[in-house]
């Protein structure tokens, strides 16, 4: 992680544009890049045997919003980064492109001559468009491409449309004379069309980039880096906000996923007023607000804990409301709470483990509950 100096006189949308472009080497990027260094391995031994070998490939899917575009993008940057040249002599050259919505493999093709600095005419026909990609990536020597939002390429085909899809993408990766590794990424569902070409699917290494999991034991580490760089960019003191109450508020209020979380943590640092030199929980809860449009009811960085609403509402009640989150925790893993409930007996201090739910209890529409470890945030 490079550190820059992010003058606080900026306007906002210079400091914005600076956080946007830190970038923090995590353990999600690790895995990636081992993966995609055995997928380059592969390729590079197929070809150091002067022989015809098939090309590889690999589809890295997470959920919208996780952040797997930017990995890939670093991913492959250092990858290619030092100008060192692949054991068969090629040089390490790869090109990238994103569908823009709903799509057919000629409009892709036509999609990827335009990337490639060139254009054809919509009346060719996929064979002919496909074929001179073909020999467009092999003189310049691109031997890999990333295909980013693969799902757009699936979302109106029938079935046997896609077949015919992911048979091109594999003939395209098999092809003798330039064969080539290929990278899809896109949303889960992704891995459903993959896997309806068995040829395909053994061609393919399968990467998913998980949303942060708040009951691993280092779930928040990742978060504390993120937000103690911006803060030794910025100058901006986060000792108030530097817990886990904080970060389990944060993370459930952007549904564990990297890119939102940390694009919300950009927009705070670069809103932060000049004359503020510490970050609070009131201010992110106002920029949650601002950018959610919830109710302070609905705020994650206001919900009060269990023991608060103890004070505030009736025992009984609440106890129920408790009882009945878990009952759908350890419903999950095999506990068994009836016996509990019965008898009207609260959870033991220690039951409750980490889980959101949203959902009706004691009659109370619209009620959001987070549980993080042995705290229960309520919000009525």
């Amino acid at each position: 992680m490079k550190i820059i100096d992010i003058p606080r006189h900026l306007s906002k949308v210079r400091r914005l544009s600076m956080l946007k472009s830190m970038y923090f080497y995590m353990s999600r990027a690790e895995e990636l890049d081992e993966v995609l260094a055995s997928v380059v391995d592969e390729y590079d031994a197929g070809a150091l045997t002067s022989q015809h070998f098939e090309g590889c490939g690999l589809v890295v899917v997470g959920e919208s919003h996780s952040g797997k575009t930017w990995e890939i993008d670093h991913a492959l940057a250092r990858m290619a980064e030092g100008g060192d040249l692949l054991e068969c002599g090629r040089e390490k050259r790869f090109t990238q492109f994103a569908l823009n919505g709903e799509t057919t493999w000629k409009a892709m093709g036509l999609q990827i001559t335009k990337e490639l600095g060139y254009e054809m005419s919509p009346r060719c026909t996929e064979h002919v468009i496909w074929s001179e990609i073909r020999k467009r990536l092999q003189q310049d020597g691109v031997w890999l491409l990333h295909i980013d939002e693969c799902q757009h390429m699936f979302q109106t085909l029938g079935e046997n449309e896609t077949r015919k899809v992911l048979n091109s993408i594999k003939t395209f990766m098999k092809h003798r004379d330039w064969p080539i590794v290929v990278v899809l990424s896109g949303i889960p569902e992704l891995m459903d069309k993959v896997n309806l070409d068995p040829q395909l699917r053994n061609l393919i290494t399968p990467c998913f980039l998980p949303p942060l999991d708040p009951l691993a034991e280092d779930a928040f580490d990742e978060v504390d880096t993120v937000l103690c760089g911006f803060s030794q960019a910025t100058g901006i003191g986060v000792s108030d906000v530097r817990n886990e109450d904080v970060y389990a508020r944060l993370c459930h209020g952007h549904g564990n996923l990297y890119g939102r979380i940390f694009r919300f943590l950009m927009d705070v640092f670069a809103a932060l007023p000049a004359d503020q030199s510490e970050l609070s929980v009131e201010f992110l809860a106002d920029r949650y607000a601002s950018r959610t449009g919830c109710v302070p009811c609905h705020n994650v960085f206001l919900g009060m804990t269990i023991w608060d609403a103890m004070s505030r509402f009736c025992w009984r009640e609440l106890s129920w409301a408790v009882l009945e989150l878990n009952e759908v925790i350890f419903g999950v893993v095999g506990h068994q709470t009836g016996r509990d409930r019965a008898k009207g007996l609260p959870p033991q201090e220690g039951d409750v483990r980490c889980v959101a739910w949203r959902g009706q209890f004691c009659g109370r529409s619209n009620l959001s509950v987070f549980v993080h470890e042995r705290l229960l945030f309520t919000v009525f």
